[in-house]
């Protein structure tokens, strides 16, 4: 999209929409402004980005070619009807959801519009340093054919690369969540059992670190089958059976179905063994044919 020039506005000034403003405008794209009911909001992002705060919605429409509706998810439909009572024809409409595809703006094309859902796999942890490494993103897209090879080039065009999405956005969202926030939630529970032994949380926190860190590069660099460590992969039998004792009751499942997933990869890194299918026998799993 590079130098045409198409303005992008933003439907709504909190993290997602700050970012991204600041973000594609310090990669040369042309940011006409914000939009917020809470103009407090619309100040910030103004002041923040160099660009335009708006409190006449019209005004707004009208100033943009592209409309990011950047509000939590149970306002999307409500953001897209409110913009809808002024003329949206040849515009493109882009919600940032993880979880709702384009269809949520379901008249859009009757309106003339072209609607979009434009994800970056990415956390955005504050308005003013979640930008910065926004290049390492990938994103996802899926729209109108029309201008999905626009929508595309423009974020390919900030060194992005964007993904085309086939399938239901429920498990694209359930893949993220589980490598963002239910990894925490697992560090969290890691931590508390760290803590029954005499660590505080900033001590959990701190001895965690190299361990996690560790693992995480080792499968970026190599992958997942060739970073196993740990009792499943050296099939310690006795190790499984000394967790499964200590762990409560209500986190049992929890370790056994992941320690299930880690059998798997173990088997199809070093073929199954005697050790592997009495793990298998141990955590619950299936007598199916690997086995």
């Amino acid at each position: 999209m590079g130098g045409d020039a198409m303005k992008i506005g933003f439907f709504g000034a909190g993290k997602v929409a700050v970012s991204l403003g600041k973000y594609f405008k310090n990669n040369g794209l042309d940011i006409a402004g914000f939009y917020s009911k809470t103009f407090a909001s619309t100040e910030f992002a103004r002041d923040f980005t160099e660009t335009n705060g708006y409190s006449d919605l019209e005004s707004f429409v009208l100033d943009c070619d592209i409309i990011f509706i950047t509000t939590n998810d149970d306002e999307l439909v409500n953001g897209f009807n409110e913009i809808s009572n002024f003329d949206l024809e040849n515009k493109i409409i882009v919600n940032t959801s993880g979880s709702y595809s384009s269809s949520i703006f379901s008249n859009a094309r009757e309106l003339g519009a072209f609607p979009y859902s434009l994800h970056p796999i990415y956390p955005f942890s504050d308005k003013e340093t979640s930008y910065k490494n926004l290049g390492q993103a990938v994103f996802t897209l899926e729209g109108a054919e029309e201008k999905l090879s626009l929508v595309k080039g423009l974020v390919e065009g900030c060194g992005n690369k964007v993904i085309l999405m086939k399938g239901d956005k429920k498990t694209y969202h359930l893949a993220c969540a589980m490598a963002s926030n239910l990894t925490l939630a697992l560090l969290s529970l890691s931590s508390k059992y760290l803590q029954k032994v005499g660590f505080n949380e900033e001590d959990s926190i701190a001895a965690l670190r190299p361990l996690v860190e560790s693992n995480i590069n080792s499968i970026f660099d190599k992958g997942f089958v060739n970073s196993l460590t740990g009792p499943v992969v050296r099939g310690d039998v006795d190790t499984i059976e000394g967790h499964l004792s200590k762990l409560n009751e209500g986190d049992k499942e929890v370790y056994k179905r992941l320690s299930l997933e880690l059998l798997d990869l173990s088997i199809e890194r070093n073929g199954l063994s005697n050790k592997y299918k009495k793990i298998n026998s141990i955590l619950g799993g299936n007598e199916n044919e690997k086995y």
